[in-house]
């Protein structure tokens, strides 16, 4: 038993680290081009859908959606990790 609760322990631990080196990834990307860093914050942290970005920035959805896709490529480098 204590196996598994030390187990669970340290995989929530590893998510809070990941969850917190998260925010200070996206909290950091660059300002410029612009509306990368507030499109990145709206969807991952503040959760807003999609819809909800247009709106608030006043852009068209589809420079909404580039400008995710960047956030996601500077993300993915910044991770490491490679596009699927």
């Amino acid at each position: 038993m204590a196996f598994y609760v030390n187990r669970d322990a340290d995989v929530l631990l590893r998510e809070e680290e990941l969850k917190a080196d998260l925010i200070e990834t996206v909290r950091s990307l660059p300002r410029k081009p612009e509306h990368i860093r507030e499109a990145a914050i709206l969807f991952y942290l503040d959760r807003l859908t999609l819809k909800e970005i247009v709106e608030q920035l006043d852009l068209p959805l589809g420079t909404v959606k580039r400008k995710l896709h960047e956030a996601r490529g500077l993300l993915r480098k910044e991770f490491d990790v490679a596009s699927d």
